[in-house]
């Protein structure tokens, strides 16, 4: 008898099986305190805010008024300046609901009414950017001739009512007696882990790169080996001690949208090398800030050990949400809580070390932040009236690439109906200006590097089709009609050649994925210009002669190396904003459509400055084409 032995090995899958203590954890601080705050009920949050504003702020009560509707929970005190004080209180179970400004120019009317001198508007769960603007700029006394005779405005939300209360033990022990409290946490941990960007996948060996950091760090003075590659101590402050070990974490535990260090989206919970460091707070030292404390490591390991190459690269450090371990005695078991969120910091070679999410921000007495729509994000320069929108460039999570695959295949099954046309043989210079002269509701799709095919409505208007047609031939181009049971077959060949999205642009830092790719930035600036007459054909190609000279300067040639080019009058305008193609380092569009015209310059030059810094330049830069164009059409 004789056996045959196939052997084989299939992919591996490596799965963590987490401890009790990691399937129990609290949610993070901030969201904790609003989700607790809308449970006090809404009867009770008056009286609630009147305990803040009596035992914390100094206030003296007058009245309070509770029940349904505008004015019917409101809080008449006086302040210690003696001035009396209407606070309105906003009460919902559903914290993530926020209030705007229309509901603070209501407490703006009541409190005149009221004689008040301060008004407080306050809600346990928050405003929206559009309302702290109203606050923090004090827009609400811009109706006033005299400001000083407005009343004064400020605005409490979930984290800033816990901030007042939360070293007042009248209060909390009031209020929150059934929430566990901890006296005694003198100790927690958290994770690092450290890369050089940007990266790259042929030279980049991230062990290598984890190992070099050991060895950087174990030649500092203030670290002591405990075990040889492994533990480390570390002499940071005397306010406590740190140990630093070799290990790991899983970048599927992060509370935030994470690309993982070899930019590989296929396996998201890849285990990436870390540093451990275990914080204990000494004996003398009361109250204190582990976000502080963390903050004081990453700063003191990233500018005595992170030495940046080039202007080129830089540094950035994921910490883990910061943990630690309480034993509630009333059940007789431990807990491990999250006591932080995960947070990333980034140090170039011309900055010092910076949490990410600030480095990429812009200074708030200097922009004011508009959301005009979910994905749209926008900073207005106060001095200026500038328009800023910041698209970030990063890896579209494997989920919404398949999705976006989905719509593809069913635009591809939609569009099989329509009368199909080509241009075989053309010159990949011409191919943007084709797609800008056809009709934006037709399909245009490059079979392939030298055939472009369009696919247009059989309800279309056959005239206007003859007309785009004619266009196309001026430039002495051959439009090809295809025959309809050949559409079928190209559509197919389209569908299985057709590559997944993997890269997209966002502006919106909320929901944007970490590491921010900061050489990947585009700063997008724009502005109104009002006319003293409609743009004519000339005025049109002298605003294209100058648009092509500013983006050769900065690398793009328009033209393609020919001295002159034959365009359409009707090519005009779509010439002059060519807003979804990216040309250079520099990139001037401008929409004649309707009055006032916009000028819009993209500034795509790579650079690892900080946004405010390069904001603060191309604001400049902007400026002086903005002059130029106003002087070229008024």
């Amino acid at each position: 008898m004789s056996y045959s032995i196939i052997s084989g090995i299939t992919q591996h899958f490596y799965h963590t099986i987490p401890s009790e203590l990691d399937l129990i954890t609290t949610t993070p601080t901030r969201e904790g305190i609003f989700k607790y705050l809308s449970q006090i009920g809404y009867d009770k949050f008056p009286e609630f805010i009147l305990d803040i504003l009596v035992k914390v702020e100094g206030h003296t009560a007058i009245d309070v008024t509770d029940g349904q509707g505008d004015e019917k929970q409101d809080i008449l005190t006086i302040n210690p300046k003696g001035e009396r004080c209407l606070t309105q209180c906003k009460h919902t179970l559903k914290y993530t609901t926020h209030y705007n400004g229309d509901d603070l120019d209501l407490l703006v009317a009541a409190c005149m009414r009221k004689n008040c001198s301060q008004a407080i508007f306050v809600t346990n769960s928050d405003l929206t950017p559009q309302g702290k603007k109203y606050v923090n700029d004090g827009e609400y006394n811009r109706g006033f001739a005299n400001p000083a005779d407005c009343p004064s405005i400020d605005y409490w939300n979930g984290y800033k009512i816990w901030d007042r209360i939360k070293n007042n033990q009248d209060i909390i022990n009031k209020w929150f007696s059934g929430l566990g409290q901890v006296h005694g946490l003198r100790s927690f941990k958290f994770d690092l882990t450290i890369q050089e960007l940007p990266f790259q996948k042929e030279l980049n060996q991230e062990s290598d790169s984890f190992e070099a950091i050991l060895k950087l760090l174990s030649k500092k003075s203030w670290i002591t080996e405990k075990t040889q590659g492994f533990e480390y101590i570390a002499g940071i402050s005397s306010n406590y001690e740190v140990s630093i070990k070799k290990w790991f974490q899983f970048t599927g535990g992060l509370d935030i949208n994470y690309l993982l260090p070899n930019q590989d989206i296929s396996f998201l919970n890849q285990p990436a090398y870390a540093l451990t460091v275990e914080v204990r707070i000494n004996s003398n030292i009361d109250k204190y800030s582990p976000t502080e404390i963390r903050n004081e490591i990453v700063n003191k390991i990233a500018d005595d050990v992170l030495i940046n190459s080039s202007d080129k690269k830089w540094w950035h450090i994921t910490s883990s949400q910061i943990r630690s371990i309480i034993y509630l005695h009333d059940i007789s078991e431990p807990r491990e809580i999250q006591l932080t969120q995960a947070t990333t910091f980034v140090k170039t070679n011309k900055n010092s070390t910076s949490n990410e999410l600030g480095y990429c921000s812009l200074a708030e007495s200097e922009f004011g932040l508009q959301e005009k729509e979910k994905d749209d994000v926008i900073w207005i320069h106060n001095k200026t009236g500038i328009h800023i929108v910041q698209m970030f460039e990063q890896q579209i999570n494997p989920v919404e690439q398949y999705n976006h695959q989905l719509i593809q295949y069913k635009q591809l099954n939609k569009i099989k109906s329509h009368h199909f046309y080509a241009i075989e043989n053309i010159d990949s210079s011409l191919l943007m200006r084709i797609r800008r002269i056809l009709n934006h509701e037709w399909i245009a799709l490059q079979y392939n590097e030298n055939t472009i095919i369009w696919g247009v409505p059989p309800d279309f208007n056959q005239k206007e089709v003859e007309t785009i047609h004619k266009k196309i031939e001026l430039l002495n181009l051959k439009v090809l009609n295809i025959k309809e049971e050949d559409i079928a077959n190209i559509l197919d060949n389209v569908q299985k050649d057709i590559a997944p999205s993997t890269w997209m642009f966002t502006s919106e830092l909320k929901t944007i994925s970490y590491p921010i790719l900061l050489d990947k930035r585009v700063f997008w600036l724009s502005k109104n210009l009002s006319m003293k007459s409609k743009i004519d054909i000339n005025k049109a190609i002298e605003l294209l002669k100058y648009k092509y000279s500013i983006e050769n300067e900065f690398g793009f040639d328009n033209l393609g190396g020919k001295k002159e080019m034959k365009l359409n009058s009707s090519e005009l305008r779509e010439l002059l904003f060519d807003f979804f193609t990216f040309r250079g380092k520099r990139m001037l569009d401008v929409a004649i459509y309707n009055e006032p015209i916009s000028i819009n310059v993209r500034f795509k030059e790579n650079s690892t400055e900080p946004s405010q810094d390069l904001t603060t330049k191309y604001i400049d830069d902007f400026l002086k084409i903005y002059n130029d164009i106003d002087k070229l059409i008024n």
